[in-house]
């Protein structure tokens, strides 16, 4: 939850606050060897839910951190999301970081194709950057 990288949560954002601590519950954090796998879970309205907000949050913590942003449950992508995906990626690599997303399915890939978003931000297969169990 966003209890890990102290990311307030705000009301009206479409986020929902986890019931353990009361922050963002539309994410799971995971910090795996140099980078940080963030996990998004499927969401109602992931449009609203601020991803360059978080990555900014963790790269307070650290630069030139590697960001892992893993898209296998997320069903679809709208622009609003992509427009927070681009912005994430650029305070990453602003910040001498690596922002890499995966876990594409069919829908999110096409997004992507069509959008030609898949030449701007670095894809990778989710087993070449996810260990298993994660």
């Amino acid at each position: 939850c966003g209890n890990l990288i102290g990311a307030p949560w705000k009301p009206g954002s479409g986020e929902t606050p986890c019931s353990k601590c009361g922050r963002l519950s539309w994410f799971r954090i995971q910090e795996i060897d140099d980078a940080v796998l963030i996990n998004l879970l499927p969401s109602l309205d992931l449009e609203y839910s601020d991803i360059a907000t978080i990555v900014e949050s963790l790269i307070q913590r650290r630069l030139g951190i590697h960001v892992v942003v893993n898209l296998s449950l997320v069903q679809y992508i709208g622009s609003t999301f992509l427009g927070h995906l681009i912005a994430a990626k650029q305070k990453v690599t602003a910040s001498n970081g690596r922002f890499i997303l995966c876990g594409f399915n069919p829908v999110v890939e096409e997004i992507f194709r069509v959008t030609r978003l898949d030449g701007f931000f670095e894809i990778a297969d989710v087993e070449a950057v996810v260990p298993k169990g994660a």
